[in-house]
């Protein structure tokens, strides 16, 4: 960030130092031939100091070549422009490169294409990339034991009353400081029961088979209910433990570690790219004098000696630069590939369908024999019931 602002403030100054001598002589010209307001020009002068700046905050981040050349050391200032000061020759750089920057989404830039292999694996990474969040913007519930009984929350307003009021009670029972600060940190009641609906039915289930007789067939039905709804909610916290540990928490490493290192490739080979442009930018127009016409760079005198050297520096540029480049986009492409092989992502979503096969088969085998069980006790019931029905008649 202080690159960039110390760009900006380069530039705002560079122009206000060579184009504000200009700019009043071109005021007091109007002034006196036609007569316009010394305001208006003023204006107009400003405006487009305004926009220059704010291109330069656009183009000018970490792509600018004598910026990574200069933090690099392969430019060396003093032996290549004795007399100038660093900043000095920063500056001038600088300001010759923002030409080449304002121009970037123009037809004057010819942008090096990357290979068609290495845009299919950018977008292949792209889709796994989504794949990822989808899959995880729903199997992330299985971290939330309530998600298939919502009335929970009625269930846990209760048993935060009952810890408060456990607690408050403790305290006004307390005779020292000692006993006060047993209350406050000692549990006062058991843990809570899971809140999965399978666990509210055998809450439910258990609770009303007390409300009767045990020799009452009923209460009998209910109570082994009850036993394998909680086999069936054990068997479901089980899957969701195994899903949460084998699927959600790699799959989100993988967003946070592997895909973020990856992005960073990718970006390390635009960035080489951009540079790589920039600097063959800055030979075609070295080769056509210019560019054809005046831009910042004209503002700088050349010295016809040292335009042999200059070539040369900039050819050596170049080479690097691709060398660069080259290196960049080799990193990139082994980073995706590994991305995009390892086994990681299947082997989370197969141990996900098979703790669903186990929860269901756990819950087949309960419900079977609570079938079973009620399924006589109905027949008992029925049984006693027409026998009762042919005795009374």
């Amino acid at each position: 960030m202080d690159t960039l602002q110390g760009f900006g403030k380069s530039v705002s100054n560079t122009f206000s130092t060579n184009f504000t001598p200009f700019a009043a002589r071109t005021s007091q010209f109007v002034k006196e031939q036609l007569g316009q307001a010394d305001d208006k020009v003023s204006q107009a002068s400003v405006v487009v100091s305004g926009q220059i700046q704010r291109f330069s905050h656009l183009y000018a981040p970490k792509f600018l070549l004598a910026e990574v050349l200069l933090e690099e050391n392969e430019l060396n200032v003093e032996s290549d422009l004795p007399g100038c000061g660093r900043g000095a020759v920063i500056l001038k750089i600088r300001l010759a490169e923002a030409d080449i920057f304002l121009k970037w989404n123009g037809d004057s830039v010819e942008k090096t294409q990357l290979p068609a292999d290495y845009r299919e694996l950018e977008a292949r990474v792209d889709a796994l990339h989504k794949v990822h969040q989808r899959m995880l913007s729903v199997t992330t519930q299985f971290g939330n034991e309530p998600y298939d009984y919502p009335p929970n929350l009625r269930e846990s307003i209760t048993d935060l009353s009952r810890n408060v009021t456990g607690r408050i009670q403790a305290l006004s029972n307390a005779a020292t400081p000692a006993e006060a600060q047993q209350a406050l940190v000692s549990p006062t009641q058991a843990p809570t029961e899971p809140k999965t609906f399978a666990h509210a039915i055998s809450r439910a289930a258990s609770a009303s088979s007390q409300l009767l007789p045990a020799s009452d067939p009923l209460a009998s039905g209910l109570e082994k209910l009850s036993t394998a709804s909680r086999q069936i909610g054990q068997a479901r916290l089980a899957q969701d433990q195994v899903i949460v540990g084998q699927l959600v928490k790699p799959w989100t490493t993988n967003l946070n570690i592997p895909f973020k290192n990856v992005a960073k490739l990718r970006q390390d080979v635009e960035n080489s790219r951009l540079l790589l442009d920039a600097a063959k930018t800055k030979q075609r127009q070295r080769e056509q004098g210019g560019g054809g016409g005046p831009g910042i760079g004209s503002l700088f005198k050349k010295n016809p000696a040292d335009e042999a050297a200059a070539d040369e520096q900039l050819r050596h540029e170049i080479e690097t630069l691709e060398d660069k480049f080259i290196i960049a986009m080799e990193e990139a492409v082994n980073a995706m590939n590994d991305l995009l092989n390892t086994p990681e992502p299947l082997r989370g979503l197969s141990a996900m369908v098979h703790a669903q096969l186990e929860y269901h088969q756990a819950a087949v085998d309960a419900l079977q024999d609570v079938t079973e069980s009620i399924n006589g006790l109905q027949r008992e019931q029925e049984a006693s019931y027409r026998q009762s029905r042919e005795h009374s008649s």
